[in-house]
């Protein structure tokens, strides 16, 4: 079956429109999903402000490919396409390329160009936090579609190879994927019980789940996260359970 990619483009804008409450796209008023994206170079740091869609994507890359000696990346972003930000991920995780956070990571950055980096530092006001990742907007999406005839396999199609790709992403990164949905997790999670927008972990647990050396400036690594808002809960990883999802 041929996909028709822009229809896809229209089933994801309406589905944005409802499900825009239960993602996290902001949390302050000062923070805004950027209509279209920025991309430039500061020295041997390469920059995104704006969502990592397919062309600011597309842009990272070939500005990488021109500039070899780019070690750094630095990311304000509320969010993006999938796939397109597994694609910039996967480059900053083969090439070893740092992040620092400016502002914010949302949604997509925080699942895909976060945990990918080589090591990870956030700026004195930055805030990363995760909101779930395909798996959970699997779940939107269907159950969204499932009035509409003949939309359910077209939205089918897309969420499958997007949930393999992102399997295959976070195997290969060595992250550990469920790292975006725990935050909804029955026994550990944090999302149902209270108005939050978005969670986080602990700089302890974030090593656990595979994504090692995460600072903020200017403050000691045990405080990283000491600024983030109540709209923002932290998950409590339990060491032994995870060891039994592990070899389970």
């Amino acid at each position: 079956m041929v996909v028709d990619r822009s229809r896809i483009k229209k089933i994801k804008r309406a589905v944005a429109i409802f499900i825009l409450p239960f993602m996290l796209i902001a949390c302050a008023s000062t923070v805004e999903q950027d209509p279209s994206a920025s991309v430039f170079l500061e020295g041997d740091t390469l920059v995104l402000h704006g969502p990592a869609d397919r062309p600011a994507v597309e842009q990272l890359l070939n500005t990488a490919k021109l500039n070899p000696n780019i070690r750094h990346f630095r990311v304000r972003s509320a969010g993006g396409e999938p796939m397109a930000a597994m694609d910039w991920g996967y480059y900053l995780y083969k090439h070893q390329l740092s992040l620092e956070v400016e502002g914010y990571c949302f949604d997509s950055c925080a699942n895909y160009l976060f945990p990918a980096a080589a090591s990870r530092t956030l700026q004195p006001d930055a805030l990363v936090a995760w909101s779930g990742g395909v798996q959970h907007e699997s779940w939107l999406y269907k159950w969204t579609f499932s009035s509409l005839p003949g939309m359910q396999a077209v939205v089918g199609q897309y969420l499958n190879a997007s949930a393999r790709r992102e399997r295959r992403f976070y195997h290969r990164i060595m992250v550990y994927q469920k790292m975006n949905m725990f935050g909804f997790d029955d026994n550990v999670g944090c999302m149902n019980k209270g108005n939050h927008t978005g969670f986080y972990y602990s700089v302890a647990d974030l090593l656990m789940l595979g994504i090692g050396r995460v600072t903020r400036e200017g403050v000691p690594w045990d405080k990283t996260f000491d600024h983030y808002p109540e709209e923002l809960c932290r998950v409590e990883l339990d060491p032994v359970e995870m060891l039994q999802r592990y070899y389970n």
